[in-house]
């Protein structure tokens, strides 16, 4: 069993039992640290239809993509060893491979999500991230036969906020060192771009990450920021009204959100909102393209700008 002894306290640190939920989420506020090499795409992404073995639809925990492979990255998390994970993932494989361009559009359109053009990515060999507490030899042994394909990442979690990230195999270019050793990160800086006490290797400048952290500019009506969650429309931005041409989901998101509008129009606290399109038409009011409306300081649109 791993232990973690503090030089600050004298004493073996216990391990925290965290909920999913919770390892889902440090795991996406930290991204750039932890996954540099992966572009986010979404957490609890939906596969419609007939997806398990048992005839149920499914979640995929998160959703990536490896720029370097071009190949679509699916992560699934477990809160212990559980022996279903890896038919689950498989599932979910399969459910993406059969409905490749349909689940493109969706990262590309809904999502604004900059991907390759649908012909340059290897839709057959998705790969495969599974994370857990721990994993049997015969589930490492599995994982080594799939050339590459499937990754097994083993964690635990220790007061003072310290979380152990061991991958036991395919472990990327820059987080290996002195074969995988394990890597501890403070979950208490769980801003994306505070978290300085993760010990991983950071995004290169052309990262889609250093992308995400840009401030965006929707004139008159606003600003925002595009987060591994969505796209943060900042407090102080002006709402319009609505038009007739309004979506309908836009003025269910301004229902929601009523009560963070001021009566002069003026967004009095953040909203996170899932696409650059959503955010522009709940300021702007109307439809509206999103990636042509949202731009950088200097004027160059998001579209610009996803496509570099």
């Amino acid at each position: 069993m791993l232990k973690i002894y503090s030089t600050e306290q004298n004493k073996f640190l216990e391990e925290v039992n965290k909920i999913e939920a919770e390892v889902q989420r440090f795991i996406s506020e930290n991204w750039e640290n932890i996954f540099p090499h992966l572009t986010f795409i979404k957490t609890e992404f939906p596969l419609e239809g007939i997806v398990r073995s048992d005839g149920r639809s499914g979640r995929i925990d998160i959703l990536a993509f490896n720029r370097k492979t071009k190949k679509i990255v699916i992560i699934e998390l477990k809160r212990n060893s559980d022996r279903n994970i890896g038919s689950q993932a498989t599932d979910y494989r399969d459910s993406v491979e059969d409905n490749f361009p349909d689940i493109y559009y969706v990262i590309t359109q809904e999502f604004d999500i900059a991907l390759p053009k649908l012909k340059e990515l290897s839709r057959n060999s998705i790969e495969l991230i599974l994370i857990a507490k721990s994993f049997s030899p015969t589930d490492i042994k599995r994982a080594d036969k799939n050339k590459g394909e499937i990754t097994l990442i083993k964690y635990l979690w220790f007061e003072n906020q310290l979380f152990l990230f061991e991958y036991l195999n395919n472990a990327p270019d820059g987080l290996n060192e002195k074969k995988n050793s394990v890597k501890l990160a403070k979950s208490k800086n769980t801003n994306r771009n505070k978290s300085k006490s993760a010990n991983l290797e950071k995004p290169s400048p052309d990262a889609t990450g250093d992308r995400d952290s840009l401030l965006l500019y929707f004139k008159p009506h606003g600003k925002c920021k595009k987060t591994s969650e969505g796209f943060l429309v900042l407090a102080g931005s002006k709402v319009r009204e609505m038009s007739e041409c309004c979506p309908p989901e836009t003025k269910r998101q301004r229902e929601e959100n009523a009560s963070k509008i001021g009566t002069d129009g003026t967004l009095l606290q953040d909203i996170l909102l899932p696409t650059s399109s959503a955010a522009a038409k709940f300021l702007a009011g109307c439809s509206i393209n999103g990636k042509k409306a949202w731009k950088t300081a200097s004027g160059k649109t998001l579209n610009e700008i996803m496509g570099e």
